[in-house]
């Protein structure tokens, strides 16, 4: 059965594929850092029915999914995902990530946030164009997986059911010119003292007046549109593509608020959101497993691997399972979990992989954590 590998930090870094190949490799275009996409399952999506079947156990733990093969010999995915399986040997799959809270806002904190800063925000700020942007934004999450406390902070972008698009919520592309700009005197009026402030000005005006790239991002088209699969999650992942096309930060997809919190009648509630997924995840991966942008698949934990009374799976901290791509990253296969749904090898800690991502874009890790610096300067 294997036993558990009890890793520090500087070692789980120096092994994690992806890592040796980031030294000596700088980001291109002038960046500070490369950009990043993180895709956020909101709530907690249930490796078992995703990205991490157990077709051995019993029926009353393994779901209703069947597993299916996946490019990489031996290595299965939910019957779900059928087109992201083709797509398998571009990814670093990690399916034994591990964190200490069964608390929605606590485990999002521990997994994307270091001394109150985002992992979203610490990429974003150091890009050349849009520092990041919030797809989906929700008010009582942003903190966590943006790192935007305030309304000029993010350009926050939502569904527009009129047009059936997505459209920035801060500026949007309805209203007159003199009604952006009053917006635009109303942000200038409050952010003297915010450093960002500049970039923020030229945002909105590039999004008013149709200038900088920015709007014509939003146009995406069809063809691509039906690549992605022509659901609202694949335009949120082909307008990312797009927004890093133009030199932002970091975007954020927020897929979904608590959407992935599915306690009861698991079957239906995930394939309805997973289906879409499928096409939009696997159309981003082939475009951007090459490019000089890292993209991150992950929620704040996992589910329980036992089906509760009412066909939902609970809350489960202990191992849930991530997606890396792009650049940086090597793909491979980390970790795995045992009969008890927990880890059997290469345990993650949440916060190492957060850290992990943040070194494959190019952002340089405090002083205080010195297991990185160790390592970096060991190479």
């Amino acid at each position: 059965m294997g036993r558990l590998m009890a890793m520090d930090r500087r070692t789980f870094l120096s092994l994690l594929p992806g890592v040796a190949a980031l030294l000596g490799s700088k980001p291109a275009g002038g960046r500070q850092s490369r950009p990043l996409i993180l895709l956020w399952l909101g709530g907690g999506a249930s490796p078992w029915d995703t990205f991490n079947p157990q077709p051995q156990w019993p029926a009353e733990m393994r779901g209703p999914f069947t597993a299916i093969p996946t490019s990489v010999p031996g290595v299965h995915v939910s019957e779900l995902f059928p087109q992201l399986a083709r797509q398998v040997h571009r990814l670093a799959l990690v399916r034994a990530v591990s964190g200490g809270s069964h608390d929605h806002f606590a485990a999002s904190e521990e997994l994307l946030m270091e001394k109150q800063q985002a992992t979203a925000a610490r990429v974003g700020q150091r890009g050349v164009g849009v520092p990041y942007s919030l797809i989906w934004s929700d008010r009582g999450t942003d903190r966590y997986i943006s790192g935007a406390h305030r309304p000029t902070d993010a350009m926050r972008v939502d569904w527009d059911k009129e047009s059936g698009r997505f459209a920035p919520a801060q500026l949007g592309f309805a209203g007159d010119l003199a009604s952006r700009r009053e917006l635009l005197r109303a942000m200038e009026s409050g952010a003297a003292q915010n450093d960002r402030y500049d970039r923020q000005r030229s945002l909105a005006l590039d999004l008013s007046l149709g200038g900088g790239g920015f709007r014509e991002a939003f146009d995406l088209p069809e063809s691509a549109r039906d690549r992605y699969g022509g659901s609202q999650i694949g335009d949120a992942c082909l307008l990312a593509n797009r927004l890093i096309e133009r030199d932002a930060g970091a975007v954020t997809i927020n897929y979904t608020t608590f959407g992935w919190d599915i306690h009861e009648d698991c079957a239906d509630r995930t394939h309805k959101l997973a289906r879409p997924l499928d096409a939009a995840l696997a159309s981003l991966v082939s475009d951007l497993h090459d490019a000089e942008c890292t993209v991150v698949v992950a929620g704040e934990f996992g589910r329980t691997p036992r089906l509760n009374a009412k066909a939902g799976r609970d809350h489960w901290p202990y191992a849930h399972t991530a997606l890396l791509c792009g650049a940086g990253i090597q793909p491979d296969v980390w970790g795995c979990t045992d009969r008890h749904g927990k880890p059997r090898e290469k345990a993650v800690p949440a916060r190492d992989l957060r850290n992990t991502a943040l070194v494959a874009c190019g952002v340089p890790l405090e002083a205080s954590e010195q297991y990185v610096r160790q390592l970096l300067a060991a190479h």
